[in-house]
């Protein structure tokens, strides 16, 4: 009628274009300003206010539309046109200057963001002056241009600044104060500090639902805040109650299928899962996306039902429904692609969500390909330099080094961080987070030294930049900390780690939950570092702050409550440790279900402190719903399944089932290798732990190549490493199980030495290679070289690890019995007693430890003559020995044996009682806290029963005098556990016993004197069955040896 560049033409053609952008027709809407544009400039010229406004809203479409390049050219054309057309200080060209920033902002161009945020400031400063709206406005713009920057020191105050000069001038409420209110709570809750957050969050949403109503869409966005920081400050119930009163809400305003509604299902479920209330999560999500007016009124087609579905996809895989999971998520992907095209954010982000989804199911060459996928589009779109699209090659680096290739992710990282250096700057966080995953891949891959030195690059980058309290800069060091730890600089860490721990204290606060990480942290370190009485009282600490900030039921309440269980495991205080065990199980049970990785973690922890206390019958169940939940085990790669086959491998190991334990061991270690790196101190413990095994399974040629393997990698990391220690020791230990005691003694001077040169001679370590150099000794005939250790190590244990600590007592323990065995008995007794009250006080009266020196100090008491006291003392230890582990058990037996010689020598008629006498008299190797012990013909003493043995069997042996090392399988090396007492590797039965000498016929030659013929109790098996041994006729146990000899 007019023509196409009639004025009410162009005007007509805006307002439908502005239509159809709003409802996503982008293509009708950019082809109807282009004709616009270009009829306004044909009748007006380029500078003119129409041309100008009409190319404003083509940029702005062009933005929407991701085509960040040329939307960006037009801005710049706009800002050049008002300026020239309209002055530096009008408001269309400092709208313009707001325009452009943030578009630069969007596509991660900060500095130059910056720049035109402060040209447009000091315009409207002065303009317009320091109180008014739009300054206000334009401050707290800038303002959050800092904070995505990282430059949070100048964020904070000036976001302060603007909320003040708001609230001065308009008063308290207004709504220009409240989003600028709201604006400082949310980088308030991103510094952590949750509480200030909450409180004004609090008065945003009452001033609004005053003001506005509880329905509107202010109030309501203001309670989706308020929720979030909720959530982050672990007030689980609280944001969970607030996100479903705001969903009601929604539904009476906007209907249940509307996108604001959905968008709220999708954060309500996401609690759920965290407060492991998975079933409500699932039933949630499924109503929303089950209902039959998704697609009238939406269709999958709309960001927040894909939205939905992913939180879905999340609930199904935390339920382990990992295809139904995964089925939705290709769902979700077919439609996206379909309705938006595969460059569109919302395709890109349902591919990441997939290729996560399938990382955490072991699928690494598929989600690879998806990672590229989304990497190139958003390169596409955005550009190389744009933060999304360096987190997307971040990510793909992540997957490769998951992966196993680390060719690749170390060229992805080197890439993904010259580019962000370049366009950010190397203080930025993205720049930060990428040298600290370049660090991780580096230690992956045992390059140690080239990891701490990129760290420090990322924190002397934090520092300059954020300021040393900055929760960057303190991350960057605890990751170096980290490092150092791992490469046994445990000294260096620690001074370092409480450097994080006071600056988080200070910054932060006690109960911030980023103090409270490096508080545990911190715990860890010097429990590693053998400093275990200021790590359990931090543990302490650190349980209390979480019961008082997230309640008694929270997951992190429940980790602290099983760390401290353990702590107090380590120390020998298993009275208290108990309590806190329970309340961990029970509480997993609970959130999580009887199945979950997390419950058979705890479950797990908590069966070896029932194992620890002797309450071998309360143990049983707990493993054996273990044993049940083996198969599910073995097929997750979650942390804490890990670790659950980590401790099911140690029980069975102390059972004696050596090929039940074998392949849980070795998954854990697959998986460490994995995840950490072939030479990490995870992988090496683990390969330590199989070494022992391999030992106690008399699989001597494997357990030494394994050795040597990991003593190797260990040295890597320093040849004064704990690992390094920790192989050598074990080294020693399987020296000693072939006989080959002059090249075990080596292993064991040389452990010692560097483990004094790495810690001190009193450092746990040390102590526990003492113990076990002074056991070889004295294996070697070497008694005057091997009393001073015992000593020594009896005094710095004590010291250490406290007179109750079962190394401790096993100490004291060899020192009575070399005491004994020179004819020092008035100096054996008072060693006993103080053992045994320390014993029964800490362990318990019916503790194995307590029922072995019960045991010994009788037989002290009885070779002194005291007859009386000695039978009393037995007595107690038979009654302990059946209350706790049967009439049939080992130790069981030991005790009746021990009970029947004094009894007989007393002339009592024993009758029936003397086949345990004689079953007694072979040394049975028995589960892990009740070993038997060869009972000297000399001393009769028994070994302490330690943490880790070599299994079940029974053997033909001679007594003997020398006690032989302890073994370790983890923690400290040397730490106690006692080698097979004087077997005959290669004894078979032979029906034969040379009375005249005292030895059993077969390869047995132990070195030891005659045993006196007329001590029954004392005197080897005629028959020898190992019941893990193809070569016997059957299975042989105590009860069947019972048996046999009640028939005769």
């Amino acid at each position: 009628l007019f023509g196409a560049s009639y004025p009410d033409t162009l005007q007509a053609s805006n307002t439908l274009a502005t239509h159809l952008l709003r409802r996503g027709k982008y293509e009708e809407a950019e082809q109807l300003l282009r004709r616009a544009m270009a009829g306004s400039e044909e009748a007006f010229g380029v500078a003119h206010p129409t041309s100008l406004t009409i190319l404003n809203n083509l940029a702005v479409l062009l933005q929407k539309a991701q085509k960040l390049h040329e939307a960006e050219a037009l801005l710049r054309r706009v800002l050049e046109g008002s300026i020239d057309a309209l002055g530096e200080e009008h408001a269309d060209t400092l709208q313009s200057l707001d325009q452009l920033a943030a578009l630069l902002k969007s596509g991660g161009k900060f500095h130059e963001a910056e720049a035109y945020y402060r040209r447009a400031l000091f315009s409207r400063r002065r303009k317009l002056g320091d109180g008014h709206p739009d300054t206000l406005a334009c401050m707290n713009n800038l303002a959050l241009l800092l904070k995505v920057a990282g430059n949070h020191r100048e964020a904070e105050p000036m976001m302060q600044q603007a909320a003040g000069s708001a609230e001065a001038k308009f008063g308290f409420g207004n709504p220009l104060h409240l989003w600028l209110l709201d604006s400082l709570a949310q980088l308030l809750q991103e510094l952590g500090k949750h509480e200030e957050a909450e409180v004004q969050l609090r008065q945003i949403v009452s001033c609004r639902e005053a003001a506005l109503g509880a329905g509107h869409p202010d109030t309501l966005q203001s309670m989706d805040h308020l929720a979030a920081v909720l959530k982050a400050a672990g007030k689980l119930s609280e944001a969970d109650e607030l996100l479903s009163w705001a969903f009601d809400l929604r539904v009476d305003k906007l209907g249940a299928m509307h996108p604001d509604a959905l968008r709220c299902t999708g954060s309500r479920a996401a609690i759920l899962i965290e407060m492991k209330r998975h079933q409500e999560a699932v039933a949630l999500v499924k109503r929303a996306l089950t209902s039959k007016n998704v697609g009238e009124e939406l269709g999958l087609s709309n960001p927040s039902t894909l939205q939905s579905l992913n939180s879905l996809a999340a609930v199904l895989r935390d339920l382990g429904q990992q295809a139904e999971g995964e089925r939705l998520y290709w769902r979700a992907l077919e439609v996206a692609g379909r309705n938006f095209g595969p460059m569109h954010e919302t395709t890109i982000e349902v591919l990441d969500a997939l290729a996560r989804f399938l990382l955490d199911s072991g699928d690494f060459g598929e989600a690879t390909a998806l990672l590229r996928r989304a990497k190139d589009a958003r390169e596409a779109i955005l550009g190389k330099t744009h933060p999304e699209t360096l987190e997307s090659l971040n990510r793909l680096a992540a997957a490769l080094a998951e992966a196993g290739n680390a060719d690749a992710a170390w060229a992805m990282y080197a890439e993904a961080l010259e580019l962000s250096d370049g366009a950010l700057g190397q203080s930025h966080p993205l720049t930060l987070v990428t040298l600290s995953s370049l660090a991780a891949l580096l230690q992956k891959i045992g390059r140690h030294a080239d990891a701490e030195a990129v760290l420090q690059i990322a924190f002397q980058s934090g520092q300059a930049a954020l300021g040393t309290t900055h929760s960057a800069t303190l991350t960057a060091l605890e990751e170096i900390v980290s490092c150092l730890a791992a490469a046994g600089r445990c000294a260096e860490a620690e001074v370092l780690l409480r450097g994080v721990v006071s600056a988080r204290e200070e910054s932060l606060g006690v109960a911030h939950r980023d103090t409270v990480s490096s508080l545990s942290s911190l715990a860890a370190l010097l429990q590693q570092h053998g400093n275990f009485t200021e790590a359990n009282c931090i543990f302490q600490r650190v349980l209390s702050i979480q019961e008082s900030l997230l309640g008694p039921e929270h997951p992190n309440t429940l980790a602290a409550a099983d760390a401290l269980a353990t702590s107090f495991r380590t120390i020998a205080r298993l009275r208290e440790a108990e309590p806190h065990a329970r309340k961990a199980v029970e509480g997993a049970r609970s959130r999580f279900g009887p199945e979950h990785p997390t419950t058979l973690r705890y479950l797990s922890s908590f069966a070896l402190l029932l194992q620890a206390t002797g309450r071998h019958k309360e143990a049983e169940p707990l493993i054996r719903d273990l044993l049940s939940a083996r198969e599910v085990l073995l097929e997750e790669s979650d942390p804490d399944a890990i670790e659950s086959l980590t401790h099911l491998a140690s029980f069975l190991e102390s059972e004696g089932k050596y090929n039940d334990a074998e392949p849980l061991l070795r998954r854990v270690l697959c998986y460490t290798e994995s995840a950490s790196g072939t030479s990490h101190p995870d992988t090496l413990t683990c390969m330590n732990s199989l070494v022992m095994l391999l030992t106690g399974a008399r699989r001597y040629d494997e357990a030494e190549a394994v050795g040597q393997e990991a003593l190797a990698k260990a040295e890597v990391l320093g040849k004064n490493h704990l690992c390094a220690l920790q192989s050598l020791t074990n080294l020693g230990l399987l020296a000693h199980a072939v006989g080959n005691h002059d090249k075990a003694e080596n292993f064991f001077r040389e452990a010692l030495s560097r483990s004094e040169a790495a810690f001190s001679r009193t450092h746990p370590s040390s102590l526990n290679i003492m113990s076990n150099l002074a056991a070889e000794l004295l294996a070697n005939g070497k008694q005057l070289d091997a009393e001073p250790l015992l000593w020594e190590a009896v005094e710095g244990k004590e010291a250490v690890l406290g007179v109750a600590h079962p190394e401790t007592l096993q100490a004291v323990n060899s020192l009575a019995t070399h005491l004994m065995s020179t004819g020092r008995r008035a100096a054996v007794v008072p060693l006993l007693k103080q053992a045994l009250a320390s014993s029964e006080s800490q362990l318990g009266p019916s503790h194995p430890i307590t029922l072995t020196i019960l045991n010994n100090l009788a037989v002290m008491l009885h070779k002194m003559g005291n007859a009386a006291d000695a039978e009393a003392l037995l007595r107690r230890a038979a009654a302990g020995s059946e209350q706790t582990f049967g009439v049939s058990h080992p130790v069981s037996l030991r005790a009746a044996a021990n009970m029947t010689s004094l009894l007989k020598e007393q002339g009592e008629d024993v009758g029936r009682a003397a086949w345990m006498t004689f079953v007694c008299g072979t040394p049975v190797r028995a589960p892990a806290d009740s070993p038997p012990a060869s009972i000297d013909a000399s001393a009769g003493f028994c070994a302490i029963p330690s943490t880790q043995s070599f299994g079940a069997m029974l053997t033909k042996v001679r007594p003997c005098q020398a006690r032989p090392p302890s073994s370790s399988t983890g923690g400290y090396p040397g730490s106690a556990t006692p080698m097979s007492y004087c077997f005959c590797e290669k004894a078979r039965p032979c029906g034969r016993f040379e009375k005249e000498s005292g030895r059993a016929h077969g390869d047995m030659q132990s070195g030891n004197a005659p045993v006196d013929s007329d001590s029954p109790v004392y005197c080897p098996a005629i028959l020898t069955f190992r019941d893990d041994d193809p070569d016997s006729p059957e299975n042989v146990g105590p009860d069947t040896l019972a048996r046999a000899f009640s028939l005769g």
